[in-house]
């Protein structure tokens, strides 16, 4: 099961945390900082995305062993229409000369 982050959803931060990063951004053409921002407040961001795609993922998994769908199931299932779909057409081909 999924763990959630410490804080919950990210709140964007400002003040004193999100302070541009230091450096001269000239050399890469940049007046100034071209991210600015606290990479803290990114990081809760993909912590938080994280959890929820391993929550839906968890969630999927036990909904899938509930119903018995398998990955080769859903391999399958294409194939399965195809072949009932070719033999409901031969069924009704040949019932039709009678």
């Amino acid at each position: 099961m999924p763990v959630a982050p410490a804080s919950g959803f990210a709140s964007l931060a400002t003040g004193p945390d999100s302070a541009p990063l230091p450096g001269d951004w000239r050399k890469l053409g940049f007046d100034s900082d071209p991210l600015p921002g606290d990479p803290r407040v990114l990081q809760q961001i993909v912590e938080d995305f994280t959890f929820l795609r391993d929550t839906a993922w968890s969630v999927h998994q036990r909904w899938l062993v509930r119903t018995g769908v398998t990955a080769l199931d859903n391999l399958l299932r294409p194939a399965q229409i195809r072949i009932s779909d070719t033999v409901r057409r031969a069924f009704d081909l040949h019932r039709s000369r009678f």
